[in-house]
This record gives structure tokens, sequence and C-alpha cells, in this order.
């Protein structure tokens, strides 16, 4: 089960800065993503995006992953995107929408393109989100930093485990139409939570 319950709330923040015996205090308010998520399971790889834009502009969640059903293994995924203007922009596999997607965890980039099967829904949504890139990171391990312990049947393990940034680069272009001109709505959101997990760690993923 796996359920956003927001994406901008407000919240505040304490944050405590023991670095170097100094035991400073930051405060401060913002806006916050809440979901949770349960079962008796893990999904067999994923990749998690999450993003809230300066000032609560707009938001961006998604979430692909190989999840076990019926002793197969299919890829799912969710889309969220809210614009400036408030409208809630939804894709879903299993409401038969189409998401193609290209998954890097090599490079720290996923690229996706969602639009629905219906004819009168002619909305899509091109993403793409990389993680941010610095001159002293040599691969994209260190670029992530160590892997994340995640639950798995033998315990929790950090081998694979999951790689995870919160300074990612999240670009989404919004189309209301399908003609070839179209000039797409735009958003370039800094700060953007991504990670990869399970057996999506390493690989290389393209949909057909």
């Amino acid at each position: 089960h796996y359920f956003v319950h927001s994406v901008g709330s407000q919240c505040e923040y304490e944050i405590y800065n023991n670095e170097n015996n100094k035991n400073d205090l930051i405060t401060g308010k913002g806006y916050a993503h809440i979901e949770g998520n349960h079962g008796s399971f893990f999904p067999d790889g994923w990749t998690w995006c999450q993003t809230i834009a300066n000032n609560n502009e707009a938001s961006l969640g998604f979430v692909g992953g190989k999840f076990e059903i019926a002793g197969l293994k299919p890829m799912n995924f969710v889309v969220y995107f809210r614009r400036k203007n408030g409208h809630r922009v939804i894709y879903r596999t299993t409401d038969l929408d189409i998401i193609k997607y290209r998954i890097q965890p090599t490079r720290g980039v996923v690229t996706i393109s969602a639009n629905s099967m219906n004819l009168l829904r002619k909305e899509r949504l091109e993403i793409t989100v990389t993680a941010a890139v610095h001159s002293s990171h040599d691969n994209v391990k260190s670029l992530f930093g160590r892997p994340v312990f995640i639950p798995t049947e033998k315990g929790f393990s950090n081998s694979p485990g999951c790689l995870e940034t919160y300074n990612a680069m999240a670009t989404v272009h919004y189309y209301a139409g399908n003609e070839a001109n179209e000039i797409p709505e735009s958003y370039s959101i800094p700060l953007t939570a991504l990670e990869f997990g399970g057996s999506f760690v390493g690989k290389y993923l393209l949909s057909n």
C-alpha cells in the first residue's frame, strides 16, 4: 500500500548541528511532502522522486518499480504533478496510462514521458531528473553517498541497498495538447529527492 497524503503542507523545522561542538540550532519554515506505505514485501527494484518548487508553486512526485503480482514482476508507475495554477496531473500504469521511461542509476538520471490512452485527454508530461554533479565526484556512488539499508527477505541490508540524493534537478514540461509546435509550460525545480533501490541499483532500464 502506497499513499501520498500531501505534496505541499506548511511545516516548521529545527536542525541541531553538533559539528565541532558548536551546538548550533537552525530553525525555519517550509513545505513538506508526506506519504506512507506498508505491506508484507518491498518491491524488487524501484526509483522514487519527490520535489516542491519555490514558494510551493508546483510539486512533482513519482515512483516506478517492479512489484510482484501473482508471481510476476511487471513495471508499475505512478506520476503526480501539480501545476502553478493548482491543476493536478496524475498518471498510473494501473489505469492503463502510457508511461515511457529511461532509468540510468549509474548516471543518476531518470526521464519519463507520460500520457493517457484516453483520446479526449490530450495533456502530457515530459520529465527529466538529474542528480547534481560536482567536480570532486568521480562516480555516481560517491555522488549519492553510502547505500541505505533496505528491508529484504533476509533482514535489512545495504547490498545493494538504496542510493539517495536530495540535490537533484527536476525539469518538467507540461503540454496541454498534442500540436507539434506547442510551447510547453516548463518548470525547473532544484533540491529534488531522487533514489534508486534494490535491483535497479547499477542497472540501465528502458521501456519498450
